[in-house]
């Protein structure tokens, strides 16, 4: 079960003496003083909720900027042109590489055309004038020239 907290209330309470008088004494019950709402307070309590946050006590506004953080017009120009310089030239090297690659690609093209030329140069050829023969010849060993 919950526990009730009882605010300040005021009870009477009998209390009895030697001679048996009964004496009330009027006391103020209170299981836990009520705190005064501050904004210290407040803070506290929300620090206890959310401690990884941390509480500012400035003003946003009155915060003073570092110079990073209001640079120039100049200089944002310059830091643009940078930026598009870099580009152009990263441009210009994947252009030079692609070239280069399409280069090679068409060089071992040409290489192995040449070498299929050389090798069909190279081999020894029969004329053949008996027209039985030829039709006997397979296709692949018939080469016109």
């Amino acid at each position: 079960m919950k526990k009730h907290k009882e605010n300040a209330k005021m009870e009477n309470i009998p209390l009895t003496t030697n001679d048996g008088l009964i004496i009330e004494k009027i006391t103020n019950v209170s299981l836990s003083p009520k705190k005064k709402k501050t904004k210290k307070n407040e803070q506290r309590e929300y620090r206890k909720i959310r401690n990884w946050k941390t509480i500012s006590t400035e003003r946003f506004s009155s915060i003073k900027k570092g110079p990073q953080m209001n640079s120039s017009w100049k200089y944002k120009m310059k830091q643009k042109e940078q930026r598009i310089n870099m580009k152009t030239m990263s441009d210009q090297i994947k252009e030079n590489k692609k070239i280069e690659m399409e280069f090679k690609r068409k060089k071992i093209l040409l290489k192995k055309k040449l070498k299929l030329e050389k090798e069909r140069n190279a081999e020894i050829t029969v004329n053949v004038s008996n027209p039985k023969k030829l039709k006997k010849l397979r296709k692949k060993m018939l080469r016109i020239k």
